[in-house]
């Protein structure tokens, strides 16, 4: 997925939120500070840590930057349009009942 139509869905969300990502200064001890690692509007990016032991913080985004993106999401996302998939018709032979008397299948 595309960053940009990652950050349109969060823009797009109930809270938009910026993501920051974490790591523990000692390695062995979780308990300790906290640095961050990376910060990022991202759902997905932020979402692909959610399985690692990295704290994960999710932030409203301030104003200037939340402005700043969503103008950037304005101009260079376009969200793919749905197309219904077209049901194909059953060939009008396809279930007509064979007229040949059951005794000649035997």
């Amino acid at each position: 997925m595309d960053d940009v139509e990652s950050y349109y869905f969060n823009l797009e969300g109930e809270s938009p939120s910026i993501f920051v990502i974490g790591e523990y200064a000692d390695a062995e001890d979780e308990t300790g500070e906290i640095v961050p690692l990376l910060v990022t509007l991202s759902y997905h990016e932020a979402a692909s840590y959610m399985g690692t032991d990295s704290p994960i913080f999710n932030l409203p985004i301030p104003g200037e930057i939340q402005l700043w993106v969503g103008q950037y999401v304005l101009d260079n996302y376009r969200p793919v349009e749905k197309k219904k998939r077209k049901r194909q018709r059953w060939q009008q032979d396809a279930w007509v009942r064979n007229k040949r008397p059951l005794g000649e299948y035997r």
